[in-house]
């Protein structure tokens, strides 16, 4: 993040990676917003490919919206689950932050620039996006800032702006001398919802990598790049890596509670979260909860847990796991565009599954049984295990 990073910096960046505008027009398409016009375009700039995320919008003034306003707008979408709780993990850093910067209770918060269309469909996006890819735990360099002042709806603000810096109170930054912003307030919300470590790349093979520009054009290089990694070097198509398992028991919480603690772990970037029916002493019932996560995410999940459940305190441990090469595949039915998982060994396809989500959002989405939707991936999905 040298050059700092912005919504439709990381949008760019993560189209990059990959051509998933028919899958993003899909799932924006869920939001029901209207006055909008997306341009996806390529670009080079200093002998270097990458893309520009552009949002056009037909406001003529900047709406504000609360954060009630947000999360309703996203909460009644139909988006699946994750890309509706990434998202409002988003909006979330920036309420908390803009409460602090304004001194009234996030319920008061009104958001201008960041509660615009173009924001919401950044964030959106992202979401989108970040969750396609499958990744286990991500990583992020330091924020840059710039100096100076730039113009706001409350009128002329220092840079870094106040609320970028409440976001990254506690992450690390660095200051440079350039005259203008480099990290915004969506662009260090987003940042911080995903990464569960900060420094310098870490080790692994780079599998793939995408360049994002920003839309001001400057003498140095306003881009943000990404890297995808595969951190286990050496592996062929069988993977051995290090898995941690936090449990915790938990006898005065109610079913949606611990609900909602699952959807803040996978948030997180949690690999798998489950609950178990057990009984206590004096034969109370209660859940044993399970959550995987990469041992890179494990002080940001562990920290979850304790502040989100009504625990006091959790048992760890670190587990050896060897997994199947995992990709996934976009496919085109005629109920629109589903993710494919698939399994690798030994450079054969011995599984494949259609992301349940995709399924559910299409069936919903057309009123058409589930197993209808499944039926059409499997016709049209051209791998198929081998015959045993």
């Amino acid at each position: 993040m040298t050059s700092g990073v912005s919504g439709d910096m990381a949008v760019a960046a993560l189209l990059a990676l990959g051509e998933n505008k028919g899958l993003l027009m899909e799932k924006l398409s869920a939001l029901r917003l209207e006055g909008y016009r997306i341009d996806i375009s390529d670009e080079r700039r200093n002998g270097i490919s990458g893309k520009i995320f552009t949002v056009h919008t037909d406001e003529k003034h900047i709406r504000p919206r609360n954060y009630g306003d947000i999360q309703h707008l996203i909460e009644s979408s139909s988006l699946d689950e994750r890309e509706k709780t990434l998202s409002l993990t988003v909006f979330r850093h920036i309420a908390d932050a803009e409460s602090k910067v304004h001194g009234v209770p996030i319920e008061k918060v009104h958001f201008h620039e960041v509660g615009a269309l173009d924001s919401i469909i950044d964030v959106v996006s992202f979401s989108v996006l970040y969750l396609n890819l499958g990744v286990e735990s991500s990583s992020a360099s330091k924020f840059h800032f710039g100096q100076g002042s730039t113009k706001s709806m409350h009128g002329v603000i220092p840079v870094p702006a106040p609320a970028t810096v409440e976001i990254t109170r506690g992450l690390p930054v660095k200051g440079t001398e350039i005259g203008h912003e480099l990290t915004t307030p969506t662009g260090a919300a987003i940042v911080k919802s995903v990464a569960g470590t900060y420094g310098p790349l870490p080790e692994g093979i780079v599998l793939n990598a995408g360049t994002g520009f920003g839309t001001r054009k400057t003498e140095g290089f306003n881009a943000l790049r990404v890297f995808e990694l595969d951190e286990t070097p050496g592996r062929t198509l069988t993977a051995e890596q290090t898995v941690t398992v936090i449990e915790v028991t938990i006898d005065d919480s109610t079913p949606e509670e611990v609900s909602f603690l699952q959807d803040r772990l996978f948030a997180e970037g949690a690999l798998d979260v489950f609950f178990t029916p057990i009984y206590m002493k004096k034969n109370r019932p209660a859940f044993n909860i399970t959550v995987l996560c990469s041992p890179a995410l494990f002080e940001k999940c562990a920290n979850t847990v304790l502040r989100e459940s009504s625990t006091f305190g959790l048992r760890y441990q670190h587990y050896r796991r060897k997994t199947l090469e995992r990709r996934t595949q976009q496919v085109l039915t005629k109920y629109g565009t589903i993710t494919v998982k698939i399994g690798m060994l030994d450079g054969k396809v011995v599984k494949s599954a259609p992301e349940y989500e995709d399924v559910k959002a299409a069936a919903n989405r057309h009123g058409v049984p589930l197993q209808r939707i499944i039926d059409e991936v499997r016709k049209t999905f051209p791998f198929r295990p081998p015959e045993h």
